[in-house]
């Protein structure tokens, strides 16, 4: 398979790349239901030969036999750039008083411990340059790179049919099946024969969450969003109905800045309000029955929802600050907001704040919907073709992930971090953010192509313009960019089969 891969990639340098990757355009941001299925260990051995750690929690014991593995203090670089979760929740060069800097330190170094490896950090300024120093090494066949955290969106639909990055189940010890491998949504990210894409417990998400004010929902006599969840009725309908009861225009001069909303949020991107999208299931592509994607068949949930929202703007009852606008935006430490939208690590914002305010994932579209579902505004771990040490690789991303879960680890001093200030006193809060964090979820539409082509006009102009402009036509945008759209899918699934003939010939 190795062979095979570097031989792929030599001939296919000097091919063009058949899928185009556009927009340089960045949204505003950072796993789950880990139901797998039985696919053999990666590594190829049968599990009941595997040795594990002596110190695994039980239940929960790794594959990799670090009794075995010395890597002789070989580096093992971990790239990323200057972005939301990975410049504070990732890494950590020395021990700290900090309690989620130490977690991350001292999983880092039970990994290079265990196994006898020197993780390094390289961070770029964007992921632009980051990208660009990515193709420049794997075109050299540089092993520069081992693991690479990717941006949410961003250039995913080039390298994944370009023949870059190594197939995470052909990794050494790693374990896909295993419970800090959130397979159920790398399923849904797997367009091709190979998992090219990592969600696990180590890539931290970041879903939007919807932070509300306890004070106003009491003074004001509204329903109560954590009763509402406990009975099934928290959905856009009632998320609607109580942001317009909040709305006021208190001076009687026309909404301003001195008056109340309903709602608020950094809306210049859409990302924000497109998690009204995600939460009520939906998806910018859906996989067939011959296992491809295909652009969603337009509907009625999907006109009313984007309706909706502009009505939010049209009607005063959401005020949606554009990005790099001057002004402050409204939240909960103004007392002037009851619903502040916001990526989970918005919670660092409201942590000196007076205002007692509770945290609810975004609603159900309607109560017959099942599930919650929580859109991730994270990266993904990827890992270059050109990697000259498998074995140090698989060992060290498997037990990354398997380390960052362990009691007082990473996770749960992230839980921590997000539980403070008012939301340390709030009993449902926890729970709140299990329902988060449990029901992440990925739209493989935005993933591959959320800034490429004419899918991404489809999957951006609509919510910018709904939040910003008050504009609902959401099937103008469909009938424009939805053929388009599904001939970029179509001309990634052409770039997929090349490359698979090519297999062929070479194996």
């Amino acid at each position: 398979m190795r062979k095979i891969l570097c031989l792929l990639l030599a001939m296919l340098l000097v091919l063009p790349l058949a899928v185009s990757c556009g927009g340089d355009e960045t949204p505003p941001v950072s796993t789950g239901d880990n139901t797998g299925d039985t696919t053999p260990a990666s590594d190829g051995t049968d599990p009941a030969d595997t040795t594990v750690d002596d110190t695994a929690v039980t239940g929960r014991a790794h594959k990799v036999p670090t009794d075995e593995l010395d890597f002789g203090n070989e580096t093992l670089t971990i790239t990323a750039f200057e972005w939301q979760g990975y410049l504070y929740y990732f890494f950590a060069e020395e021990e700290s008083t900090d309690p989620m800097q130490s977690a991350i330190y001292n999983r880092r170094r039970t990994v290079e411990d265990a196994i006898g490896v020197q993780i390094s950090e390289k961070m770029y300024d964007t992921y632009a340059n980051m990208y660009a120093a990515m193709e420049q090494t794997i075109g050299t066949g540089d092993d520069a790179m081992q693991i690479v955290l990717t941006h949410c969106i961003s250039k995913l639909s080039a390298y994944t049919s370009g023949g870059s990055l190594f197939p995470l189940e052909e990794l050494p010890y790693v374990d896909l099946t295993a419970d800090w491998w959130n397979q159920e949504q790398m399923d849904n990210l797997k367009l091709g024969s190979h998992y090219l894409l990592g969600a696990n417990d180590y890539m931290l998400p970041c879903p939007y969450a919807i932070f509300f004010n306890k004070d106003m929902i009491t003074d004001l006599g509204l329903e109560n969003p954590y009763d509402l969840i406990e009975t099934n009725e928290w959905t856009l309908d009632k998320f609607d109905e109580l942001a317009r009861a909040a709305s006021r225009d208190v001076d009687n001069n026309g909404f301003d800045d001195g008056d109340t909303y309903g709602i608020s949020c950094q809306a210049g991107g859409g990302s924000t309000v497109l998690s009204f999208w995600s939460s009520s299931d939906q998806l910018m592509a859906y996989k067939g029955e011959d296992g491809k994607l295909d652009v969603f068949e337009n509907n009625e949930k999907a006109q009313d929802i984007c309706e909706t929202v502009a009505g939010w703007t049209k009607d005063h009852i959401m005020v949606a600050f554009p990005d790099g606008d001057d002004a402050e935006p409204l939240h909960m430490s103004t007392n002037q907001v009851l619903f502040w939208m916001s990526n989970i690590a918005g919670a660092e914002e409201l942590r000196d704040t007076d205002v007692d305010y509770g945290i609810v994932p975004f609603p159900k579209y309607d109560s017959e919907q099942e599930n919650y579902y929580s859109l991730d505004w994270g990266g993904l771990m990827v890992v270059p073709t050109t990697i000259q040490n498998p074995e140090m690789v698989g060992a060290t991303v498997e037990l990354l992930a398997y380390g960052s879960d362990v009691e007082g680890g990473v996770i749960d001093t992230y839980y921590d971090l997000v539980l403070d200030g008012q939301l340390a006193q709030d009993p449902t809060a926890p729970k709140m953010l299990d329902i988060l964090f449990d029901t992440i979820c990925y739209d493989p539409g935005m993933t591959y192509w959320g800034l490429s082509g004419d899918l991404r006009r489809l999957f951006w102009f609509p919510w910018k313009e709904a939040a910003v402009l008050g504009n609902g036509s959401f099937a103008s945008f469909y009938a424009s960019y939805k053929d388009s759209a599904q001939k970029s899918i179509d001309d990634y699934y052409d770039a997929l089969k090349m490359y698979d003939d090519l297999s062929g010939l070479l194996g």
